[in-house]
Order: C-alpha cells, then sequence, then structure tokens
C-alpha cells in the first residue's frame, strides 16, 4: 500500500475519533476550547495507534501466510 493509504486511514480515523471525542465533551458541559484541545490531542494519538497498528499487521500480512508443506 502507498504512503497516501496510510495518510488517507490516518485523516479518517482521526476525524472520527476527534468529532466522537468532541461530541462528549461538550455534552458533558465543559467549555469549547478545552473540549477542542482534549479531542484533538487524543484524537491523534488514537489515530496514530490504529494507523501504526494496521500498518503492522499489513506487514506481517498474517492473512497470505501459509504453512511450509513437508517433502516426503
Amino acid at each position: 500500500m502507498s504512503a497516501a493509504t496510510w495518510l488517507r486511514r490516518f485523516v479518517i480515523a482521526f476525524l472520527v475519533a476527534t468529532g466522537l471525542l468532541l461530541g462528549a465533551r461538550l455534552l458533558k458541559g465543559e467549555p469549547l476550547a478545552a473540549s477542542a484541545w482534549s479531542a484533538v490531542l487524543w484524537g491523534t494519538v488514537s489515530a496514530g495507534l490504529y494507523t501504526l497498528i494496521g500498518y503492522a499487521r499489513y506487514r506481517r500480512n498474517h492473512a497470505c501466510m501459509l504453512p511450509r508443506s513437508r517433502q516426503p
């Protein structure tokens, strides 16, 4: 996969996580500035972890690993 694919995954995960976190904190009644800062921070962390774990799983490529056949 290209770098653009991983960047797109990061951006989508960042936007979703930030939006959900911001909405939850605003519903709790926190000020917008504090909520936005916290949502951006934790959105970046969660999107980074999501992307790095996805990349590590892609590099290991478990779905395509076949057991070695035994030669008689």
